[in-house]
């Protein structure tokens, strides 16, 4: 059995992503929570939020031994499991994903889907998003590209500025947003 620590995904309560992140760092634990800034509209006001990517989920580093110091956490529901295994995501995955964000962080938000196909993997070559990997599920209009993030069976639709992925595909567009 492998010992060694791994990106695991947690989901949790509705609405609690940021009480589990509060609670995993006074636990020096090191987590993940995408998060992205959205404005939401009161009756007199508009207001800017963060919003997590992915409601519902955190990504945290750990050794599987210690996977119930987390799940004591009461806002914890439980480890995310594909076919009996816990859901592990590649550290490439997670610096992609920070990467993403960090390159877009003025956009307004991110559109996440949930994934019905499968499709080519790719990396992105040139541009702001260098190095990103995932699979093109398919272009949405004429200037989108879908990219899946495999490990929780989700994709993000991100527009991306005149850049080649690695079968040549040119994609070309006017704006760098994520939609």
């Amino acid at each position: 059995m492998n010992y060694e620590p791994f990106w695991h995904v947690v989901y949790t309560m509705p609405r609690n992503e940021k009480k589990v992140a509060a609670k995993l760092n006074d636990l020096s634990y090191n987590y993940y929570l995408p998060l992205t800034q959205q404005i939401k509209e009161y009756k007199n006001k508009k207001q800017k939020v963060e919003q997590p990517i992915f409601p519902g989920y955190i990504f945290i580093y750990v050794k599987p031994g210690f996977r119930h110091h987390i799940t004591n956490i009461k806002e914890v529901l439980y480890f995310v499991r594909f076919n009996n295994e816990y859901a592990k995501i590649n550290e490439d995955e997670i610096n992609a994903l920070r990467i993403l964000l960090e390159n877009l962080r003025h956009t307004s938000g991110l559109l996440v889907k949930d994934l019905s196909k499968s499709g080519q993997s790719c990396e992105i070559k040139y541009g702001a998003l260098k190095g990103f990997k995932g699979k093109i599920i398919g272009k949405n209009g004429s200037s989108k590209l879908k990219v899946e993030i495999s490990a929780l069976n989700k994709m993000v639709i991100v527009k991306i500025d005149d850049i080649i992925i690695n079968e040549n595909a040119l994609i070309k567009e006017h704006e760098t947003l994520l939609q």
